[in-house]
């Protein structure tokens, strides 16, 4: 186990931590791990102790040694409050090694992310595997958490606080993701969905924000919202948009939303389609939707199998109901 204290760190604020962060994950990058299928680089752990860490830079968690990415490598800090790395450029990066194979399994937990100053994500993972981040808080970040083209991530328990813009942005080739048990206070749009398969958000709560703009993607299921309003920016909770999808036409199979507590607005849909959004097998059941727009869900011709739900609307057990019929020059838009 190494600390950035053995590499010339303060973490009082003031001096400049990043060299010192750096070259502790380099040293973890030369450690070796055994394991039943093998032998690997990089499976150290990382504690870093209770201050607040200045990073003028990118802080690289995935060194890689003779072109080979880290295994099992582990961050560990006090907790998300007490141990903070303070950004005024760059961010946190777990990146495999272009060429290489997959950064995998590394661990980041108990930490604060701050952004003064920083244009770049909080965090980014970017040809990654099999990588969790747990119990952290992100504050002020324009993109809290970037993803590119990964697979078997998981993210839990963490804060996304402040900053406006995009709480999760999921792009490329993201597949089996999950978010499980998180807080967004203030990102515009909670989770983007810009590609890959198997997404999973449950369990989560939103003070305001769009929770979700669908871009591109399958079998991407939300689950366990609780969110009690729309604010003045917010177009809808659910947005299907094309804009930046590979075609400008997007086209998803089977998106799921349950199970979930929506406050809306009475002059706001709960989801919206844009005119070129094509969607296959859209499943909304058992939620419980107050202060919605009487129009309630726009549903375009691939929208099926849709269940009930329980609409409110003033002091109406019952609303209106919940899907309207699509306009016909939508039809055109029905693909095989």
């Amino acid at each position: 186990m190494v600390k950035p204290q053995d590499f010339g760190a303060k973490g009082d604020g003031l001096a400049d931590d990043t060299a010192a962060l750096n070259a502790m994950f380099a040293e973890i990058g030369k450690q070796q791990t055994s394991t039943p299928s093998g032998t690997w680089l990089g499976g150290g752990l990382a504690e870093i102790p209770p201050g607040v860490y200045r990073c003028t830079g990118d802080v690289e968690v995935t060194p890689t040694v003779y072109r080979n990415p880290s295994f099992g490598a582990s961050v560990r800090g006090h907790s998300a409050t007490s141990c903070v790395l303070m950004f005024e450029a760059g961010g946190l990066r777990a990146v495999s090694y272009p060429g290489g194979n997959f950064s995998a399994c590394v661990h980041v937990s108990d930490l604060g992310i701050w952004c003064k100053g920083s244009e770049a994500p909080g965090v980014r993972y970017q040809g990654a595997a099999d990588c969790t981040l747990q119990r952290v808080r992100l504050t002020g970040w324009k993109t809290g958490v970037e993803m590119i083209d990964v697979n078997t991530m998981a993210l839990r328990d963490f804060v996304i606080a402040g900053g406006g813009g995009i709480g999760v942005a999921l792009r490329g080739e993201c597949n089996r993701v999950t978010l499980d048990c998180c807080q967004f206070n203030g990102p515009s749009v909670c989770v983007l969905h810009g590609g890959g398969a198997g997404q999973t958000v449950r369990d989560c709560n939103s003070e305001g924000g769009m929770l979700a703009c669908i871009r591109d993607g399958h079998s991407i299921v939300h689950s366990g919202w609780t969110t009690e309003g729309m604010t003045e920016d917010v177009a809808a909770l659910f947005r299907f948009d094309s804009q930046g999808s590979p075609s400008n036409q997007y086209i998803a199979n089977s998106v799921e939303i349950r199970d979930s507590f929506f406050g809306g607005r009475a002059d706001r849909p709960v989801v919206l389609f844009d005119e070129t959004a094509i969607v296959r097998s859209l499943h909304w059941h058992r939620n419980h939707v107050v202060r919605c727009d009487p129009s309630g869900i726009v549903a375009l011709p691939y929208a099926s199998h849709l269940s009930g739900s329980v609409v409110s609307s003033g002091d109406m057990p019952q609303g209106p109901p919940l899907f309207t019929h699509p306009p016909p020059q939508w039809r055109s838009l029905d693909k095989p």
